[in-house]
């Protein structure tokens, strides 16, 4: 298997990441989040609340990295990759991690406002 379909795995298979931001003090902020990897744009996607804590520091420093929780098959980690606000994407992503998390569905769109 070459190193980019192991990634690939990985990013398909794994269940979390450990995503870290940077608090205004410059100190990392690391925590466990949910995400979907889309593979024809090779990018990670995360959801979360606008008014959580990791959507201000990403707002002031929107460098951030990222590793996968350890699998059998191995980690990804990723490190100064850019996170961009993709609101358009909403009703795709949320349908996307219903079906990757069965918990996900308790979470609606509604409580992330627009």
């Amino acid at each position: 298997m070459s190193t980019q379909e192991q990634y690939e795995t990985i990013l398909s298979t794994a269940e979390n990441i450990a995503l870290a931001t940077e608090l205004s003090d410059h100190t990392p902020s690391v925590r466990i989040t949910n995400f979907l990897f889309d593979k024809a744009v090779n990018t990670v996607y995360f959801c979360t609340d606008s008014r959580a804590d990791k959507v201000k520091e990403i707002a002031a420093n929107n460098t951030v990295s990222f590793t996968t929780t350890p699998l059998e098959a191995g980690t990804v980690r990723v490190t100064g990759a850019t996170a961009t606000l993709v609101n358009e994407k909403k009703p795709e992503l949320f349908a996307l991690m219903d079906q990757k998390y069965a918990s996900f569905k308790m979470f609606t769109q509604k409580c992330v406002p627009a």
